[in-house]
C-alpha cells in the first residue's frame, strides 16, 4: 500500500483549506477549542507579518498545488486498493493523516511518496517555496520576529540531512504504520521534490542515503530512497506514481536510476538500497 504526501505550504499561515481532513481529532471542551483557535489565529497573524517582512507570499506557489492533489485524486481513484493520500502543513501533521489511513485501512504503507518543494539535501513537508530567512531568524531580528520565526516550527516542515533526530524521532513515533513489502522485505520512501537526489551543498551528505540508513534502523527492514536528480515537474510526479511498481522491481541492488522523461524535461529518479 502507497501514501502520497502532499505539502501546502499555505498551511503554516492557517489557510488550510487545502488539506486533506483523515486524521484523529483532537477532543476539547468548547472554551478549550475556542482558546486554541484564538492562540492559533495570533500566532498565523505573526507569521504573515514575519513573512511580509521577506516579501514572501505563500500564495505565490511555483509548484501547482490543486494539480498535485488532482492528479493524486485521479490516482487514488484508479487505485483505491493499492493507494491513500493526505496533504498537510508538517511531517507530523503527515504522518498523523498515515497514521489515520492505517487505522482506518488496517493496513501499513510499504511505500511513502513525499510530494512538494525540495533542494539539494531537503525535501520541505510544509516549508514550500519560502525563503531561509523565514525559518532561521537573522542576528539582528527583533525578540517579536525571532519568535514568530521559531514557532514557525521548520524543523518539523522539511527533511533535510541536518535534522535528521528531529524526522526519524517522528517516524519512530509512527513506525507502527509501515512495513516492507512482500517481495522482498523493502520499504520505499521517494522524495518527489527538485534535486532531492543530489548532495547538499552545504555537506557532503545525501538525504536519500541519509534516509534509507536511518529509516532501516528504526523500520529494521531494508530500505530503498529516491530523489530526483534535477528540477522536478507535476508530470513528472504523474509519471512516477504510475510507474511506481516499475521502479520498485527494478531497484534490487545497492543504487540506480530510472528516466522520467516527459514533454516537461528529462529528470533521472535515483536511488540507494540500506542497509
Amino acid at each position: 500500500m502507497m501514501f502520497i504526501a502532499i505539502e501546502n505550504q499555505a498551511s503554516a499561515y492557517g489557510d488550510k483549506k487545502l488539506n486533506t481532513t483523515n486524521k484523529l481529532t483532537v477532543k476539547r471542551t468548547y472554551a478549550q477549542q475556542k482558546r486554541h483557535e484564538k492562540e492559533k489565529q495570533v500566532q498565523y497573524k505573526e507569521r504573515l507579518q514575519v513573512a511580509q517582512q521577506y516579501q514572501f507570499n505563500y500564495k505565490d506557489d511555483p509548484a501547482d498545488l490543486k494539480e498535485m492533489i488532482f492528479g493524486a485524486q485521479n490516482f487514488y481513484k484508479k487505485h483505491q486498493d493499492k493507494c491513500r493520500y493526505g496533504v498537510s502543513g508538517s511531517l507530523l501533521s503527515m504522518l498523523k493523516r498515515v497514521k489515520f489511513e492505517s487505522e482506518n485501512s488496517r493496513t501499513k504503507f510499504d511505500t511513502l511518496v513525499f510530494v512538494g518543494h525540495g533542494g539539494s539535501g531537503v525535501m520541505t513537508i510544509g516549508m514550500g517555496a519560502s525563503p531561509m530567512e523565514l525559518h532561521q531568524a537573522p542576528d539582528k531580528a527583533s525578540p517579536k520576529t525571532t519568535n514568530a520565526i521559531e514557532q514557525m516550527g521548520s524543523e518539523n516542515r522539511m527533511m533535510n540531512v541536518k535534522n535528521t533526530n528531529t524526522w526519524l524521532g517522528l517516524f519512530r513515533d509512527h513506525k507502527e504504520c509501515f512495513s516492507p513489502d512482500r517481495d522482498n522485505n523493502t520499504f520505499h520512501v521517494v522524495f518527489a521534490g527538485c534535486s532531492t537526489g543530489n548532495q547538499s551543498t552545504k555537506s557532503i551528505k545525501y538525504l536519500t542515503h541519509e534516509a534509507a540508513k536511518e529509516l532501516a534502523d528504526v523500520l529494521k527492514c531494508k530500505v530503498n530512497a529516491y530523489g530526483a536528480d534535477d528540477v522536478i515537474k507535476n508530470s513528472h510526479v504523474d509519471k512516477i506514481l504510475d510507474n511506481i511498481e516499475t521502479i520498485k522491481g527494478m531497484s534490487t541492488g545497492q543504487a540506480g536510476s530510472y528516466p522520467l522523461s516527459t514533454n516537461d524535461g528529462n529528470v533521472n529518479l535515483v536511488w540507494v538500497k540500506r542497509p
